[in-house]
């Protein structure tokens, strides 16, 4: 096993909270707000200005090396940004040079 919590076995959901933890700290560190459920990780920032886009990259760039450092694979296909309310995201966010898709609810 390269890397990750050996599925199945009595410690294996201490052993992921322990190993999760970074990431939220990392991400945190950004002035993004980090929610976790099971395997997925939600980024999440109220946008005020552009350079609160900036903001979330860098967020986004930082969890994207943890994963890279840990080398856990990201579904980068079922990744999207969310943009809640009457503003509209002008800028894209990515990935790994991938663009992430905008779904807007108003």
């Amino acid at each position: 096993m390269l890397s990750g919590i050996v599925q199945g076995s009595v410690i294996g959901p201490l052993m992921y909270v322990i190993y999760i933890n970074e990431l939220i700290e990392i991400v945190r560190k950004h002035g993004v707000c980090v929610k976790l459920f099971a395997d997925d990780v939600k980024l999440y920032l109220n946008v005020t200005s552009i350079s609160c886009m900036y903001v979330m990259q860098n967020a986004i760039d930082a969890q994207h090396e943890w994963a890279e450092l840990w080398q856990l694979s990201e579904s980068v296909e079922k990744c999207s940004v969310r943009s809640i309310g009457k503003q509209i995201v002008v800028s894209s966010l990515s990935i790994a040079n991938n663009v992430l898709p905008i779904n807007t609810v108003s």
